[in-house]
């Protein structure tokens, strides 16, 4: 534990300073166990009250847990997404009460009318580095100096990347002319986006030219590719260093990492991204649900064939979360999310990868389970999760010690860690066996997890693929 008199360590004061920048508060249960969440907001699924938004919004006034403005087309500061309503939970004067008791109050009140609400809970990419605070070894701790319940973690980790780059570029094989029917499994990624550059013209694609035939980029004027230079806003672009401190933000280059994975294993995937986490890492109930609606939308009523959600969180009672809701709204029957279990080496359930319907996917190393890949009953799939190579940044430097980390223009490759990674090798499988064999993203799953296919203890069926 960290004393109240200990010295914090740069990285620590670094790590606080973001959450509090990103509006991240921690809380803990009566076992310790720690989940993370939107500073003062709370999530209530309207359709489960009588009288639906106006009902729910009547009893937030009763309990003065908002204000109706005076004009009707003013911004009353909640959001409706979909079957979720979203508001925003009143200061209170007294400083020593934190955020999250606020949140907590504020759930309470309403279930005293029978009203479920949760905080809007806050989800990591499941890229592995020293020092996250949802990883093994980095307990969330009470008693931060700038805002109670923040997480603090233990060792020595710099907030900073872990990536690492490579001159050995993993193999790109051509497109496949022999497509079952024709079709061409779509697989959407909700990731930090992806890396682009616009050309002479005016297009916009891919920054690293093994994506640019297989990522879809929207530009039309009703779906203009998402950039903002507000590093507190979350967009499509894959930022490498958002609060310019001269490194490579602790998740930037994530998504495009991802990407490449999904292009080489399947390269007649036609691959989409939304931006719904930031270069920091993190994104929320909100963030993440809005990112699916939004993606969706742009297929003008078809589905996705596999969603891969290389991201994670934890939830104080450990039940779902409200993107558990929105899946369950937007996911039609015939498309398979995919996502990471997680990094914090625990059985601990983490979301969305233990829902039901969802294939969770954990990560091995040379000799069994990798030492970071959460484990358990609830995960279905493993596949290798260290040292994976995929598309990165060209042309960045990233001061390390003495040395530099240089992803230079002859590079563009990376090697990396975690279960973010071993989540899209699972789906690229799957979506290939659409390619070889037709039918559905559901129909392939049952075929490669099957009972002849072997498994490992507490990881699922094993995807051997590199």
């Amino acid at each position: 534990m960290v004393s109240d008199s200990a010295e914090q360590s740069t990285s620590e004061v670094d790590l606080l300073a973001r959450f509090e920048q990103r509006g991240i508060v921690a809380a803990r249960d009566r076992r310790g166990d720690g989940a993370l969440m939107r500073r003062n907001q709370c999530i209530v699924r309207w359709t489960d009250v009588d009288g639906g938004v106006e009902a729910v919004k009547r009893e937030l006034e009763r309990a003065r847990l908002y204000q109706r403005p005076r004009d009707d087309k003013a911004d009353d500061g909640t959001r409706i997404i979909g079957r979720l309503l979203q508001f925003t939970v009143p200061s209170r004067r007294d400083a020593t009460i934190a955020p999250v008791d606020e949140i907590a109050a504020a759930i309470e009140t309403l279930a005293e009318v029978g009203i479920r609400a949760t905080p809007n809970y806050v989800y990591f990419g499941a890229a592995e580095f020293t020092g996250h605070p949802l990883y093994a070894g980095s307990p969330l701790y009470a008693g931060s100096p700038l805002y109670a319940g923040s997480p603090l973690y233990a060792g020595s980790g710099e907030l900073r990347s872990s990536a690492r780059p490579t001159l050995d570029a993993p193999p790109f094989p051509e497109i496949a002319s022999t497509r079952k029917g024709g079709s061409t499994p779509k697989v959407l990624v909700l990731d930090t986006g992806l890396k682009t550059v616009v050309d002479a013209d005016g297009v916009r694609w891919a920054a690293h030219h093994e994506l640019r035939e297989h990522c879809i980029i929207h530009q039309r004027e009703d779906e203009e590719w998402r950039i903002d230079g507000d590093p507190n806003v979350i967009d499509d672009e894959d930022e490498e260093d958002s609060n310019a401190n001269g490194h490579l933000d602790v998740q930037s280059g994530h998504g495009t990492f991802i990407a490449g994975i999904v292009a080489r294993l399947c390269p007649e995937a036609e691959i989409h991204v939304d931006g719904v986490l930031s270069s920091f890492g993190d994104g929320d109930d909100v963030s993440i649900g809005d990112g699916l609606r939004r993606a969706i939308g742009r297929l003008g009523g078809e589905q996705f064939d596999v969603v891969v959600m290389s991201l994670g969180a934890y939830t104080v009672d450990d039940e779902p979360p409200p993107l558990a809701d929105t899946i369950a709204e937007l996911v039609g029957p015939e498309t398979l999310v995919v996502a990471a279990a997680g990094n914090a080496g625990s059985p601990r359930l983490c979301w969305p990868a233990a829902l039901p319907d969802v294939v969770a996917v954990g990560a091995l190393d040379s000799p069994g389970r990798a030492w970071f890949s959460n484990y358990g009953g609830w995960v279905d799939a493993c596949a290798p999760g260290v040292d994976v190579r995929s598309t990165f940044f060209s042309g960045v430097n990233d001061p390390v010690d003495d040395m530099a980390t240089m992803f230079n223009e002859f590079v563009g490759w990376a090697t990396w860690n975690g279960t973010s990674f071993t989540a899209p090798k699972v789906a690229a499988v799957i979506a290939a066996d659409m390619v070889r064999n037709g039918g559905s993203s559901r129909g392939s799953w049952r075929r490669l997890s099957g009972y002849q296919h072997f498994r490992y203890p507490d990881l699922g069926v094993v995807f051997n693929v590199l």
